[in-house]
């Protein structure tokens, strides 16, 4: 059975050495191959240490051999058969291939679904959750580590802005919850999305009708002017000339009233500070098929909005209509991972790999939002990739692009510097067949553990 913290011979010859290194730690330090958060470890503290098959990095090439140096919950470096302090914590994962965790863009995952109508954008996924760290054990099982629950709606309207949370929990035994106001939920129609948003441009104008009425009244009540010399005073008339005149008297200025502006409808404030500019919060928009892509664009160009969708359909779906628009604006897209077929045909064909050579960004979302689902993620994959799909951007459907949906691009979703140390560990190249995720890793810490005998 392989261990799985192990040291190699030459760490235990290191460790018989007070406080010496690998040979060639020193000039990774003198290349500054490490970060300075590295350099700057304390004496007791110590780094985490993966050593891996492979590593499929999804920022560039993949790396046999990899080594993977992880301190405070982030990767400092990767890169083959790297040197490494003989004190590190040391994960012999030599016969697994390593790649990021996965990000999941949009979910109820365990929660309850509420029907709700209109608009509330100031409502949040986060006053539903309920935060128990076992509700999202299956969740980590599958590899997602990161997932943006969406606020409930099962009847349309704006139901109001995402949570990002990850499994691993915090000290108090909860998930971690990332953000607690992502992006904004639309599940309107496109007319009541277009009645939302002229409803926040009306509560703009009655702000700025307020103030316009405010100005004109503080312009009359302005006292008149000072007449320009003021008569001399009394008892001056004898003074020597060249004498400095009396300094004039001067009146204190009366305190001017503040504006105070009429008070923003609390649902309709989210979209009113996105009209003017003050959050610049992604909008997604839940779409069932192409038309629906194509009002919402229409309505989202004339108010300078840029959303992304999320697309919920079944087998059968016409979004391919969309494909052409969606990848010339180079937008932001989940859809489920299904293949699926032409309406009124047996043709079956990828709208994943439609969308990413039109030049969208494509997330990838399991086929229902249950734990089997997740489960089959992988296998549903393979089967885009049998049908046509590039590896690459399969890989990134689930890691990268999902990242970048959420605005955590810069933390999440590939394997460099930097980044979060969310790994996932794979008994084999996650396209083979019969591959599973057995291990997994968040923030440098083992959520799912290594089995004995496995």
């Amino acid at each position: 059975m392989t261990s799985w913290f192990a040291h190699s011979d030459l760490d235990r010859r290191s460790q018989r050495q007070p406080g010496a290194v690998r040979p060639v730690v020193a000039a990774l330090l003198a290349l500054s191959l490490f970060s300075g958060a590295v350099l700057a470890a304390g004496p007791g503290d110590r780094f985490t240490i993966i050593r891996a098959k492979k590593a499929i990095t999804v920022s560039g090439d993949e790396v046999d051999n990899a080594v993977v140096v992880i301190s405070n919950g982030k990767i400092e470096n990767i890169g083959p058969s790297l040197d490494f302090p003989a004190n590190s914590r040391v994960i012999d994962a030599r016969d697994r291939v390593i790649m990021p965790g996965l990000v999941n863009a949009a979910t109820r995952f365990n929660l309850p679904r509420f029907s709700r109508r209109e608009v509330h954008a100031n409502w949040l996924a986060k006053d539903e959750f309920l935060p128990h760290a076992q509700d999202l054990l299956p969740f980590a099982r599958a590899g997602v580590t990161t997932g943006a629950i969406y606020p409930s709606s099962g009847g349309g309207g704006v139901p109001g802005r995402a949570l990002i949370v990850s499994p691993a929990s915090s000290k108090a035994g909860e998930p971690r919850i990332l953000r607690d106001k992502s992006y904004l939920y639309v599940t309107a129609e496109k007319r009541e999305w277009r009645e939302a948003l002229e409803k926040a441009k009306k509560e703009i104008e009655k702000v700025d009708k307020a103030k316009a009425a405010f100005d004109e009244q503080q312009k009359k009540a302005a006292p008149a002017s000072a007449p320009a010399s003021a008569p001399a005073a009394p008892g001056n008339a004898s003074a020597p000339a060249g004498a400095p005149a009396s300094a004039p008297v001067t009146q204190p200025a009366a305190s001017q009233p503040a504006f105070q502006p009429p008070p923003i409808a609390p649902e309709l404030q989210p979209l009113v500070d996105l009209l003017q500019k003050k959050a610049d919060f992604k909008i997604v928009i839940e779409v069932e098929n192409a038309t629906e892509v194509l009002g919402f664009e229409q309505v989202n160009e004339k108010y300078e909005l840029k959303a992304a969708y999320v697309a919920r359909f079944f087998v059968q779906t016409d979004l391919f209509q969309a494909v052409k628009t969606l990848g010339d604006a180079k937008r932001q897209i989940a859809i489920p991972v299904r293949l699926n077929i032409m309406p009124e045909t047996e043709n079956r064909y990828s709208l994943a790999a439609e969308l990413s050579k039109a030049g969208a960004e494509v997330s990838i979302l399991p086929v229902s939002d249950d734990e089997a689902s997740f489960a089959d993620l992988w296998d549903d994959l393979r089967t885009q990739v049998a049908n046509g799909w590039p590896k690459e951007d399969a890989l990134k459907s689930v890691t990268l692009n999902p990242a970048k949906l959420l605005g955590l691009d810069e933390q999440l979703g590939t394997m460099q510097k930097e980044r979060a140390a969310d790994i996932l560990f794979l008994d084999a190249d996650p396209f083979a067949p019969g591959a599973r995720v057995r291990e997994v890793m968040i923030g440098g810490e083992m959520v799912i553990p290594r089995k004995r005998g496995h």
